[in-house]
C-alpha cells in the first residue's frame, strides 16, 4: 500500500473545523491507493463502490490521472454541510460580538454620513 499519486488528504470535517477554529494547520493524512479510482473503473464498478462508500469508505475518482470528484456517503455529506453552516454561524456571532464591542467602545460612525462621503468622493473623481 502506497500513497496516492497526487496530494489528496482526507480527514473528518469535524477535525478540519476544530483545527481551523484553533488557528492550526490541518494535518495531512495519507489516503490509500485503493481509495483512488480512475473514472473508467468507477463507471464499471459503481454499484460496488457505492456499497463501500455506504459502509464508510471515501473514494477519490480521477480523470486523466488527476483528482476529479469524491464519492462519500450521503449522511456524511449532510454532516459536512451541517458543520459548514455551524461554522458560518460562529463567524457571524464573532462579527456581531466585535460590532457590539465597537459600539461599547464608541468606535462607530454614522452609516448615512459615511455613505454620503463615499458617494461624494466617487463623483469628485
Amino acid at each position: 500500500m502506497g500513497c496516492a499519486p497526487f496530494p489528496v488528504q482526507l480527514m473528518s470535517a469535524y477535525d478540519v473545523l476544530n483545527f481551523v477554529q484553533n488557528g492550526a494547520k490541518v494535518p495531512m493524512m495519507a489516503i490509500s491507493v485503493r481509495d483512488v479510482i480512475p473514472l473508467s473503473q468507477a463507471r464499471a464498478n459503481l454499484s460496488e463502490l457505492a456499497d463501500q462508500v455506504h459502509a464508510g469508505a471515501e473514494k477519490i475518482i480521477t480523470k486523466n490521472g488527476e483528482g476529479y470528484v469524491a464519492l462519500i456517503n450521503a449522511q456524511r455529506l449532510d454532516y459536512y454541510h451541517q458543520l459548514e453552516r455551524e461554522r458560518i454561524h460562529l463567524l457571524l456571532i464573532e462579527d456581531a460580538s466585535k460590532g457590539l464591542a465597537d459600539v461599547a467602545a464608541d468606535q462607530v460612525k454614522d452609516a448615512r454620513s459615511a455613505l454620503k462621503r463615499r458617494r461624494d468622493a466617487r463623483t469628485a473623481d
